[in-house]
């Protein structure tokens, strides 16, 4: 008995789940979330540099403030001492010889005492025009012999300052100023020769009042 095969042969189905592409909405939707991705961190470095930026800028109006603060303080303090070393100037200037004078103008025949400067004090020490001497020394020492002469003056410590730096190097003396708030001074040498300037008082013109220090070792 013969049997008879026959041969199917399946017909290529093509399958859609595989061969199709994406959804086009799905593509969509990815895209927007990259998007939005990528704007949120483009924000995220906008408000970083601001942040940064601010900071920066409020630190440095800080500094500059402080700083502006800091100097205003200091000048305040500065010319508030020199005003009251001033009085105290003027207080002292004008008391010499007081005690010694009665109320009426009479003396009782008491001399008041007149300062003058040492025999032999160095010329080669300027004196401020329009200064007045109020205490005067002339010592011997270890290093040699030493001048002390206290002088006031109706100028600020800075035109003191400025006129014993331009005469004192005139004279051929080497300078050197430095300044402590309201106190500034001159160390200044010359062959074996030293001469220290202290010059107590107002920083500027309205406080147009100095006491002046001169002290000075010859070897």
């Amino acid at each position: 008995m013969e049997t008879n095969s026959q041969t199917v042969s399946a017909s290529p189905i093509s399958n859609t789940s595989q061969v199709q592409g994406q959804n086009p909405v799905q593509v969509k939707k990815k895209s927007n979330a990259l998007l939005i991705v990528v704007i949120v961190i483009v924000v995220l470095l906008v408000l970083c540099g601001l942040c940064v930026g601010g900071t920066f800028l409020a630190t440095k109006y800080v500094a500059d403030n402080a700083e502006k603060a800091g100097k205003d303080l200091g000048n305040k303090v500065s010319n508030e001492i020199g005003n009251q070393i001033n009085s105290k100037i003027s207080d002292t200037v004008n008391s010499v010889g007081s005690d010694l004078i009665n109320p009426d103008g009479t003396s009782d025949g008491a001399i008041v005492p007149t300062v003058s400067l040492p025999d032999g004090f160095p010329t080669d020490i300027p004196l401020i025009p329009g200064y007045k001497l109020t205490t005067a020394s002339k010592t011997t020492v270890t290093t040699g012999t030493q001048y002390m002469a206290t002088l006031t003056v109706a100028k600020s410590s800075a035109d003191v300052i400025a006129y014993y730096e331009e005469q004192l190097k005139a004279q051929g003396w080497t300078v050197n100023t430095s300044n402590l708030f309201f106190i500034n001074s001159i160390v200044a040498t010359k062959s074996g020769k030293q001469l220290t300037v202290t010059v107590i008082g107002g920083s500027d013109s309205k406080n147009a009042n100095s006491m002046v220090s001169l002290t000075y070792v010859s070897k």
